[in-house]
């Protein structure tokens, strides 16, 4: 075949795909505008780091990212843009990525915090009031972070053995055990409540157990 027939065709085949891929680019773009989509930033999924979403309302972020406690959404992958809340209203098109925090306080076990039990778990810092607190709290690089048990009829604190032992409200009598690490923490009761005071560099965990 001659040499200029093959470079035609070539610069043919060339020209195509180049059409080819700027099609799917437009087409991709104009798909993007018709949902909202999450970017995890570093967190995951499993194997899925983006999510599109038709819903106006700012989702939840189901995404993983180690020990970090997910802070909001953000339209900059570095958190200079827009800041968007959970349940913020967001227009369809736009692109968020997950904020993180490296400093958490993090609650394992949570199946034994049962409010059924009288022992659904409570938290309060320097700038919140006292509220029911997620499994993952974001934190300061360092500071004092207080959780509060639920409210017992009667409780009383074993400090050699790190636990609690009381009647709940709803009159069941349990043997809470709480290690702490991470931060240095002290125990107490008030009001009715186990309460325990952290004061943390870092990240923290909670560790309860029955015993």
């Amino acid at each position: 075949m001659d040499n200029k027939i093959i470079l035609v065709i070539v610069a043919i085949l060339i020209a195509a795909a180049a059409v080819a891929a700027f099609a799917l680019s437009q087409n991709t773009e104009d798909t993007d505008k018709n949902f909202v989509t999450y970017y995890g930033n570093g967190g995951a999924l499993g194997e899925t780091t983006s999510v599109k979403s038709l819903e106006t309302t700012v989702k939840d972020c189901d995404f993983q990212n180690g020990s970090k406690a997910f802070l909001s959404w953000n339209t900059k992958a570095d958190g200079t843009g827009k800041t968007y809340e959970v349940g913020d209203n967001v227009d369809l098109g736009t692109k968020l990525y997950a904020q993180w925090s490296a400093n958490v306080l993090k609650v394992e076990n949570p199946s034994y915090l049962l409010p059924l039990a009288g022992l659904k778990l409570y938290y309060t810092d320097g700038s919140h009031n006292m509220e029911p607190a997620p499994l993952a709290i974001p934190l300061s690089s360092s500071g004092t972070v207080k959780l509060f048990l639920g409210k017992w009829d009667e409780v009383s604190w074993d400090q050699s053995a790190s636990r609690f032992t009381g009647k709940t409200t709803t009159g069941f009598s349990l043997t809470q055990k709480v290690s702490v690490t991470g931060g240095d923490a002290t125990f107490s009761v008030e009001d009715g409540y186990g309460l325990i005071t952290i004061a943390y560099t870092g990240a923290v965990t909670v560790d309860f157990s029955n015993s």
